[in-house]
């Protein structure tokens, strides 16, 4: 009896962390994911890419049609967790310009990776820059490449002290780059800048 007392007292204090999931997807992250859906229809001003609703293989279910979130499209989960660690959203968004509110990927805590890339994204929407992904202290990727960033990315980055590798290239980056505004990018390996109208770097130091 005293054995199976303390295993039933086990599960319970795993079940109250969150490190079991019956479905494979914490229900705030699932909640998270479709709010981010809807920002991204309701910016495309034409049509958004069945990438953004199912994987590579093209074998995973609409986002939202299953409640396991771990298995929709352009999202990896810790499968201990249930935690999202992975966001590929990559050539969803179609039309102008438009502006991002980073702010929705704050519920994604345990977030490693984010790829961002080719979604015609000028910037972000006021005081909701990407300096507000500074809590979160496991993003180590942050792929920004062919957007429609100017110089102005630059400053809300500087927070972001865990990236390892962060990707700029084919944005709208141009002449003489404040390089400063990246030195508190302590734990950067890989950065690319590449395929901008970049005329040098400078440096106060």
């Amino acid at each position: 009896m005293e054995i199976m007392k303390g295993c039933w007292i086990l599960v319970m204090i795993l079940l109250l962390q969150g490190s079991w999931c019956s479905d494979g997807c914490l229900e705030h992250e699932r909640i998270a994911l479709l709010q981010l859906k809807f920002e991204f229809i309701s910016s495309s001003s034409s049509y958004y890419s069945s990438s953004y609703y199912y994987s590579h293989d093209y074998d995973m279910p609409l986002w939202g049609v299953n409640t396991d979130c771990c298995n929709w499209g352009g999202v990896k989960c810790n499968t201990t967790t249930g935690h999202v660690v992975e966001l590929s959203l990559e050539g969803i968004r179609r039309g102008g310009d438009w502006y991002l509110n980073a702010s929705l990927f704050l519920p994604f805590q345990q977030l490693k990776n984010l790829s961002l890339q080719g979604n015609n994204i000028a910037g972000c929407i006021k005081n909701e820059g990407f300096e507000r992904l500074s809590v979160l202290d496991n993003l180590e990727l942050l792929d920004l490449s062919f957007n429609h960033f100017n110089n102005n990315i630059l400053s809300s980055l500087s927070g972001l002290s865990s990236l390892k590798f962060l990707y700029l290239n084919y944005n709208r980056l141009k002449g003489i780059i404040n390089i400063e505004e990246l030195n508190y990018l302590a734990s950067l390996k890989s950065l690319d800048f590449s395929d901008n109208a970049i005329e040098g770097f400078k440096s106060p130091h």
